[in-house]
């Protein structure tokens, strides 16, 4: 599978026709590199790529990129998706948001940003930690997976595993169906993307899967509240749009900025600037910026079970914006 001279290469971890939704009028895409501080419009081939990310040795002993030929199908029905909310302005069907929420969890396994993570679960957890079994458990009969896939491609499957962990079994998947939802923010607040456009909360050891937000263009967000009154927090958020809409959009995209190993982009260059210069105030003020997803959903959460810490909270950032 993948051999020969057909082979790819050049394999993205932010997909192409994502990146595109990210672009203005023009079809025109805003970068900054944060290691440089050059900022330049590129066409989506040459970024969020790495030659031969997704190219390792089957079982014959050969060079493959089969994992890279499935995350491009996978593609087909995610772009399909993205492109069916944005053409009807909703979730239209169960399947577009199905789609949606898989390729969030798809977009952070295959972010650099998650390689560590992803490094710890290929030597230390199995593919039956990963809930994949063949055979019966009860009649002990359950067919060893580590010896017989023990070649490099299929251990990297393990990556594409991370990312269908919600879609397993049927109440975690219902869950995060039922509290999955979009938010909708002012051109004033496009969304920046970077090598890791998903943004999760801080892991909790009692919840297997953590709240996130995940932009899907520059006006809407995917957001999952885990167990949370999704009624009440719109209520909440209609109550009090103004305070809350501006935090949750810049502390979201400074989330995205700080996790983002090195290029950003936007459809908005001043948007990228903004972000830029609150990040920099942040870096020298005594405000922690390794705990940036933590304070966006400290954000979204706490406000809402104590309306007092609202005001607070949102004095706190003014001087960012500034």
């Amino acid at each position: 599978m993948g051999n020969g001279n057909n082979r790819s290469h050049h394999h993205h971890y932010v997909p192409q026709f994502y990146q595109k939704y990210f672009s203005d009028e023009n079809g025109k895409i805003y970068a900054l590199n944060k290691l440089n501080n050059k900022t330049f419009c590129p066409n989506p081939n040459d970024i969020f790529a790495e030659e031969d990310r997704n190219t390792f040795i089957n079982h014959e002993g050969k060079e493959s990129d089969w994992i890279e030929k499935f995350y491009s199908e996978i593609e087909k029905h995610c772009s399909k998706a993205v492109r069916e909310f944005a053409n009807a302005g909703s979730l239209s069907s169960t399947e577009c948001k199905r789609f949606l929420i898989l390729f969030a969890y798809l977009s952070k396994w295959r972010s650099p940003a998650y390689d560590d993570s992803y490094e710890y679960v290929l030597k230390n957890l199995s593919f039956s930690d990963l809930r994949l079994h063949f055979g019966n458990l009860n009649l002990g009969t359950e067919y060893d997976l580590e010896k017989a896939w023990n070649d490099d491609e299929m251990q990297a499957t393990k990556r594409i595993l991370l990312s269908i962990q919600p879609f397993i079994y049927k109440k975690d998947y219902e869950d995060i169906f039922k509290n999955t939802f979009i938010i909708g923010f002012p051109e004033q607040y496009n969304a920046i993307i970077g090598s890791c456009p998903f943004v999760e909360n801080p892991i909790n050891s009692t919840n297997v899967f953590e709240s996130f937000i995940f932009p899907l263009s520059p006006t809407y967000s995917l957001i999952y509240l885990n167990h949370c009154d999704i009624k009440a927090w719109a209520n909440y958020w209609n109550d009090n749009y103004n305070l809350i809409m501006p935090l949750i959009a810049n502390l979201r995209d400074l989330s995205i900025y700080h996790i983002s190993k090195d290029i950003v982009i936007s459809n908005n260059p001043k948007r990228l600037q903004t972000i830029k210069t609150m990040y920099e105030k942040m870096l020298n003020s005594s405000l922690d910026v390794r705990r940036l997803p933590g304070l966006l959903f400290q954000t979204i959460f706490e406000p809402f079970e104590n309306n007092a810490l609202l005001n607070t909270i949102s004095d706190s950032y003014k001087s960012l914006s500034m």
